[in-house]
């Protein structure tokens, strides 16, 4: 990304449309950077916005939607923050704010309004209680969708401090909908949200003071020393060191307060669905370990040292996945939450559009699959209508040719992998697949037995009323 050689939002979808991508891209307007541009650090610092910054902040965003922008996105969560650890800006913005973007929806006709809402993840915890409930949010959004005419949607989840709040949520949604004249479309996943940890990438362990005097050896010399039984009681003993940047990745995942009962094995054989006896918990337990981080550390710097764990946090208060499927069989709902490129190394949810039609229509055997003409239809014509895309979502004359051939028998997901091919160095984690025949943007073929064709006929989708 050349930084300096846009300003406006329509000079960053232009330089956008300047060049070709594997797939069509489009771009939703970040609050955080809106606020940022327009009130500086009083923006950063979460203040309240005055009217003349509410003016400038409705007239930036309205240009960026009549210039093709898809949509606006907003975070209202605590755990959503800035390298230094601040909330990022708009966390707290008031309702005048709120509306004032929603005016500006208005005066353009056209976008999508998307929102993390406070409470998405729960109440919080005592030193970082979320401010405003999740039924008032939800008002908030649905008063934002009748005031701008446009469609909304809000990320959805079960939690297990309120494992079936989010029926009500949805309850709460239809009403709006019903009464209001509201469009609004909770959001909802495809399985459940999981933390990846590995020596290779995030661990509990990595800010302790005995492993941080390993952390650069390669990783088959940190296996050696960290399997002294000297150095694992050091580093079970110690308390993690606090990282300059306390908004990392990093500095989340060492202060990470495990929940081994939710935390299991992952591999390419993961279901995503394992029983409560699979859990590190359980495992310690039949182990004879008394202290599960003893035997995590152990499942950690086992084998090569390459084990992946995953720890759930939403969708599985139960051990079952027979609320997501009571989600995706919603009327109400559209499917997403991938987080296909804001946590590369921690989720890699971006296989979900896979795992929906391998796990839900054919190998699920824990409950009820999902019919296959329904998951296909939720991926394609039904997210298509949320955004407006009129060209796409059908396999019908006059529409655009964007198709994939699969070879429904054969399609599976792959290895799990690290590859340090970002900006910087950058590491992420991928999974691949195999089953996908061909695969068409427009048209062109992309891909061709699961391989790059290196055709690049994606372009800039931009939105209109």
């Amino acid at each position: 990304m050349p930084w300096g050689a846009w300003e406006s939002y329509p000079q960053y979808l232009d330089f956008l449309a300047s060049r070709e991508y594997a797939l069509d891209v489009g771009s939703l307007v970040a609050h955080g950077a809106v606020r940022n541009y327009v009130m500086g650090e009083r923006g950063r610092r979460n203040e309240a916005a005055t009217e003349g910054d509410l003016d400038a902040m409705r007239a930036i965003v309205e240009e960026a939607l009549r210039a093709g922008a898809v949509g606006f996105s907003t975070s209202r969560i605590l755990g959503h923050r800035s390298i230094q650890g601040e909330p990022v800006p708009g966390t707290y913005a008031n309702d005048a704010e709120v509306m004032a973007i929603a005016d500006a929806f208005r005066r353009a006709g056209s976008g999508v309004f998307q929102i993390i809402p406070a409470s998405t993840l729960g109440e919080g915890v005592p030193e970082a209680m979320e401010h405003t409930a999740l039924e008032a949010e939800i008002d908030l959004i649905a008063r934002v969708s009748a005031t701008s005419g446009r469609r909304a949607t809000f990320t959805l989840f079960q939690v297990d401090a309120w494992s079936d709040k989010w029926r009500e949520a949805i309850d709460r949604v239809k009403a709006a909908n019903a009464n209001l004249g509201s469009r609004v479309f909770p959001q909802v996943g495809s399985r459940p949200t999981g933390i990846v940890m590995s020596l290779r990438t995030y661990h509990p362990f990595m800010r302790r003071p005995s492993y941080l005097a390993l952390r650069d050896l390669p990783l088959a010399d940190r296996l050696v020393a960290m399997r002294r039984p000297e150095i694992k009681a050091a580093i079970l003993r110690e308390s993690s060191v606090a990282h300059p940047h306390p908004g990392t990745m990093e500095s989340g995942v060492s202060l990470l307060d495990v929940n081994f009962a939710q935390t299991f094995v992952l591999d390419r054989t993961s279901t995503f669905e394992p029983t409560a006896a699979e859990s590190f918990a359980a495992r310690a337990a039949r182990d004879g370990v008394e202290n599960p981080w003893s035997w995590f550390y152990d499942y950690l710097v086992g084998g090569d040292g390459t084990r992946f764990a995953i720890m759930f946090f939403t969708n599985y208060s139960d051990y079952t996945l027979d609320p997501v499927r009571d989600m995706q069989l919603s009327d109400a709902t559209v499917t997403g939450l991938s987080d296909a490129g804001a946590h590369v190394t921690v989720i890699f949810d971006a296989v979900n559009p896979t795992y929906q039609l391998t796990y839900w229509t054919r190998d699920r055997r824990r409950g009820p699959t999902l019919p296959l003409a329904h998951v296909v239809h939720r991926a394609t014509k039904r997210n298509a209508d949320l955004f407006g895309f009129r060209d796409r979502g059908l396999i019908a004359p006059g529409l655009r040719a964007d198709l994939n051939v699969i070879d429904y028998t054969r399609l599976t997901l792959g290895d799990l992998e690290l590859r340090q091919d970002l900006p910087a160095g950058g590491v992420r984690l991928m999974q691949g697949a195999e089953g996908y025949v061909a695969t068409l943007i427009n048209g062109v073929q992309t891909r061709q037995f699961d391989r790059d064709t290196g055709a690049r006929p994606g372009r800039l989708v931009r939105g209109r009323p």
